[in-house]
């Protein structure tokens, strides 16, 4: 069973096969196998909101609430990246983890959308 979405920005997929920012599978966006790095957010946690998202075909402000909580889940995952001060005073320069079998810049890209701009939204399995 495939998962698949459509996710337009002022009408434009932004999913699109190959073209779009998202993967219209929204892999990348977080782990999805068991030897991927580990966060908040799994794929299948994004998937579930395209897949309750019910009027996100008929109403832009369903799409728009959607994908601000997919943008929330994008920015936690992207968080559980950098590496915890180690006391509260720290001034040490703090590394960012580079994730395995998903990407940060797929979440960067998926933040960089303003959800004002979304008209569209629908997809499962």
């Amino acid at each position: 069973m495939g998962f698949s979405c459509t996710i337009k920005s002022n009408g434009k997929d932004i999913t699109a096969f190959e073209k779009g920012p998202i993967h219209h599978k929204l892999l990348d966006l977080g782990p999805n196998g068991g030897s991927a790095t580990d966060a908040p957010y799994r794929v299948s946690d994004f998937r579930d909101v395209v897949s309750n998202c019910v009027y996100g075909d008929r109403l832009k402000e369903a799409a728009q609430d959607a994908f601000r909580q997919m943008q929330a889940m994008a920015k936690a995952n992207l968080d559980s990246l950098k590496e915890e001060k180690h006391c509260e005073t720290c001034v040490c320069e703090l590394k960012e983890t580079k994730p395995e079998w998903w990407d940060a810049e797929s979440l960067k890209a998926l933040l960089a959308i303003d959800p004002k701009t979304i008209t569209y939204m629908h997809g499962g399995y």
